[in-house]
């Protein structure tokens, strides 16, 4: 197995690990995992995409501002008679970052491997099904 693919299957979960300890020490809140997830998110595709060859860096971080001016324009730092008020917005960010972290587990194409893995809809094997029927091998379990 090579270094890349350790550091693939490991990474998120040392990072998970030390997270954990962390919040030994430290409150966790909804807003923090939010940010985590932008973060990972406005990188990972990044890098993912130059190695698949196919990825347009330009077009996508092209994108990702477009976005991240019109949150800014409905957010209160904007000024505009349309922006939220700082609750509204901070209701809302939290509100749609929550479903949009959930879901993309299950739709995004550019989950790491270890989540894909682990998400991966999959029919029980031979084995299971026999297990579960009682009829594994002949003479049982």
């Amino acid at each position: 197995m090579k270094k890349s693919e350790i550091i693939d299957y490991c990474f998120f979960e040392g990072a998970g690990l030390a997270v954990s300890f962390a919040s030994l020490y430290m409150k966790i809140r909804i807003d923090h995992v939010i940010f985590y997830h932008f973060v990972v998110w406005v990188f990972l595709p990044i890098l993912q995409g130059e190695k698949k060859g196919s990825f347009s860096t330009s077009r996508y971080l092209l994108w990702m501002l477009g976005a991240a001016a019109c949150f800014v324009l409905i957010s209160p730092i904007s000024g505009l008679p349309f922006a939220l008020s700082q609750d509204a917005f901070s209701f809302q960010f939290t509100l749609w970052g929550y479903i949009h972290i959930t879901s993309s587990f299950f739709l995004s194409s550019f989950n790491p491997a270890w989540l894909t893995r682990l998400l991966r809809f999959a029919p029980p094997s031979k084995n299971f099904s026999e297990l579960r029927s009682g009829k594994f091998g002949e003479g049982g379990i």
